[in-house]
């Protein structure tokens, strides 16, 4: 029994390796219809696609929050502001059911991120004291932008 266990465990485990990974290296849309890349450095960071409240294209940066999601309700909220790539980007933050989710909270910030997903190959988003980050690919970013902005335009 120990023997097919670990059997099993081997056979598998690459599996489950190698879906996280595709999911680190190239933009996805999941089983839930969201578009997504995963956090190359982090577990459990992602950025996804999705319309602002004005029904433009944006990135969000997002992670499980449930806890402090629940007493901070949908507020949007300000937050200090981001690296990306270097340039510094105002942001604010909100939480949707359990996620706790990063913007751009300028026009020109949310036009920058999406640009440097379009022309980079890595997106990296580090914090302003340089204590943390994240690293998202850019491959597969601009097919799926298309595709949403094409989806977005629908009557």
């Amino acid at each position: 029994m120990r023997k097919l266990l670990l059997l099993g465990c081997l056979f598998f485990s690459p599996l489950t390796l190698s879906d996280s990974l595709s999911e680190t290296n190239e933009w996805y849309i999941a089983k839930n219809g969201q578009y997504l890349i995963r956090d190359s450095i982090n577990t459990g960071y992602f950025a996804m696609m999705g319309a602002n409240t004005v029904g433009d294209l944006n990135v969000y940066l997002q992670f499980w929050d449930k806890e402090d999601c629940q007493e901070v309700g949908d507020k949007v909220l300000g937050h200090d502001p981001l690296l990306v790539n270097g340039k510094l980007v105002k942001y604010s933050q909100a939480c949707n059911n359990g996620w706790r989710m990063f913007f751009p909270s300028t026009e020109a910030g949310r036009k920058y991120l999406i640009s440097e997903f379009k022309k980079k190959n890595l997106v990296e988003i580090t914090t302003y004291a340089k204590n943390f980050k994240v690293l998202f690919s850019a491959k597969g970013f601009t097919k799926l932008f298309n595709a949403k902005k094409i989806q977005a335009k629908a009557i």
